[in-house]
């Protein structure tokens, strides 16, 4: 058993370095696929669920080499297994909620070479795990006790060598910020509560640059943006951009070089792209795509080097790709694909090696 924690009393696709798993789960077939190295023809690994059956491979995350993923098999419910990308060594790592039923493992995280992530040890109880890949050493963390107003578990985060996650309460719009060593003394509430009355209440937990940033609603500002150091005296508003008790709504998140991007609003234009350093001073609009109060409605965010792509709309060429690289000289149109004002429909942004992917009409 792994140090500071306890098994749970009642009982209890990603690349990777060493084999270069890549998991494709087809619905046809219902199994777990690998692609060989060099460009080899892809293979079956395993029939986890024998015969016409479905294991329903997902939640497929790297750790140190090995493949994480949930699934069931003939015996037992939907449970955390592992695979190095052999048949034989393709396992459940451990029963977590004992017989056909399911633990359903949910939010698998790799942090400093151990995963972690939620569970259900039970109807009554749910948590937060961590494992190493054996029975052994796949500890309960925190857990949880279902009751009438929930809570829900979410949002599980790694910001260096901290985790953060959410537990909601959502009959009576209540969401809690948690913070995590990955041991159960370190596991805590910070003790800001946020609120969902009007807003989503906590939200886009990103890690950019070793701080937890989110969207907040504190019940006074509306739904803000907000950094976390895992203190509650840490845990603080960055700046109120709708200004008073409406709500700027940052979403979208994301992290490029020594800043990250979001999309909010501000009272003055619509939703628009926002860039921030984790400072008041520091979090500016960049640039106003939809001029006046229309919305650009920034989306589909993915960094290349030190250039932010996304989706945008000028009001003039309908959704299109759009660069940034933080100024407003250089924030600019990549290409009108679906010339005039229909819009290309962009999707599935992805950084691979340095090239931007996408799909669009």
């Amino acid at each position: 058993m792994m140090d500071g924690s306890r098994k749970y009393p009642l009982s209890k696709l990603a690349l990777v370095t060493s084999a270069v798993i890549v998991g494709i789960v087809a619905a046809f077939l219902n199994v777990t696929f690998a692609a060989k190295p060099a460009g080899q023809a892809p293979y079956l690994v395993k029939d986890i669920f024998p015969e016409d059956a479905s294991s329903f491979p997902g939640s497929l995350t790297n750790v140190s080499g090995v493949l994480y993923f949930s699934a069931r098999d003939s015996n037992h419910g939907r449970e955390l297994w592992k695979s190095d990308g052999t048949t034989t060594g393709t396992i459940m790592v451990d029963d977590i909620y004992s017989g056909t039923e399911s633990s359903n493992p949910w939010y698998l995280r790799n942090m400093d070479g151990i995963l972690y992530f939620f569970a259900d040890a039970s109807d009554e109880y749910k948590g937060l795990w961590r494992s190493a890949g054996t029975p052994q050493n796949t500890d309960l963390i925190q857990s949880f006790m279902m009751g009438l107003f929930g809570p829900f578990l979410g949002n599980l985060t790694v910001v260096d060598s901290q985790l953060f996650f959410t537990v909601s309460y959502p009959k009576v719009f209540n969401i809690q910020l948690w913070h995590s060593d990955g041991t159960a003394v370190g596991t805590t509430n910070i003790g800001s509560d946020f609120w969902s009355y009007n807003s989503n209440g906590l939200s886009g937990l990103t890690n950019a640059n070793g701080r937890l940033f989110f969207g907040g609603d504190d019940d006074i500002d509306g739904e803000e943006l907000w950094q976390s150091d895992g203190t509650a005296a840490g845990t603080i508003m960055v700046r109120d951009i709708y200004s008073g008790y409406q709500s700027s709504s940052p979403s979208k998140l994301t992290a490029v070089d020594q800043k990250f991007y979001f999309s909010a609003e501000d009272g003055f234009h619509g939703s628009e792209l926002w860039v921030s350093v984790g400072t008041i001073t520091g979090t500016l609009l960049v640039k106003d795509v939809f001029t006046g109060t229309e919305s650009a409605s920034p989306a589909h965010l993915e960094a290349v080097g030190e250039v932010l792509f996304f989706s945008a709309n000028d009001g003039l060429h309908g959704e299109e790709l759009w660069k940034s690289d933080g100024t407003l000289t250089g924030t600019l149109l990549v290409k009108d694909i679906y010339s005039g004002t229909t819009g290309s429909s962009l999707s599935n942004l992805i950084n691979v090696s340095g090239m931007l992917y996408f799909s669009a009409d």
